[in-house]
């Protein structure tokens, strides 16, 4: 991999953004999609702990500590941007105000499952957010996350083994290896990764998925 997959994936994810929408970043590589969007798309990002307008990460050099994203990276705000109570932020997501979601995942199921906020046996602090944008009415709801786990275990799976964040919820799924979108409870492969083969893919991934008659070589800008 010539780049980092963190980086691959994001900038991937952000080509997924249409014009004009208004769309809630979360922890992880999600919170690095605001460093690749196109600025004519006029894209406003909306943070959890009360931000619209959330900008790329701050330069060293003018770093606000006061200025952070849901991921507490300090950030800059786009022109037009501003500040809200926790109460307004999640009037907007349960309300369906916003245009789409992006969030990452431990695991995702052929049929749209995803967990994210805890592994059975580990203290955790909460879902926070995740179960309200899984469930808000916000479409399409965006999954980036590496392949497979630091050990090397898969995390596309017929079914989830932890507790579930949402269920069916996912509309697309983007990896540093392949974008999935899901349809009527069914995963399609749409674009591939031209440093694997459809082969190897697969040994990667449990899951059943179908190969889109249009599959594509996946692309970053």
């Amino acid at each position: 991999m010539k780049q980092d997959v963190r980086v691959l994936i994001a900038k991937r994810a952000a080509m997924e953004l249409q014009k004009d929408w208004v769309v809630n970043l979360v922890t992880g590589i999600p919170a690095l999609v605001a460093d690749f969007i196109d600025e004519s798309k006029n894209i406003y990002f909306q943070a959890e702990n009360g931000f619209l307008g959330v900008g790329a990460a701050s330069p060293p050099d003018k770093i606000d500590p006061y200025m952070v994203n849901a991921a507490s990276i300090c950030c800059e705000i786009v022109p037009g941007g501003s500040f809200f109570d926790s109460a307004a932020s999640f009037m907007m997501i349960r309300g369906g105000r916003l245009n789409a979601t992006i969030l990452g995942s431990m695991q995702v199921s052929q049929t749209g499952d995803f967990a994210n906020w805890t592994l059975p046996g580990k203290d955790m602090l909460g879902m926070g957010g995740a179960l309200d944008l899984a469930c808000g009415n916000i479409k399409p709801v965006i999954i980036t996350m590496q392949h497979v786990s630091a050990k090397g275990e898969a995390k596309i799976l017929a079914e989830c083994t932890i507790p579930l964040t949402g269920r069916g919820v996912v509309d697309t799924l983007i990896t540093e290896f392949a974008v999935f979108y899901f349809r009527n409870g069914r995963m399609f492969l749409e674009e591939i990764n031209p440093e694997v083969s459809l082969e190897e893919l697969k040994r990667m991934t449990p899951a059943e998925y179908e190969v889109s008659r249009e599959l594509k070589s996946m692309e970053v800008k």
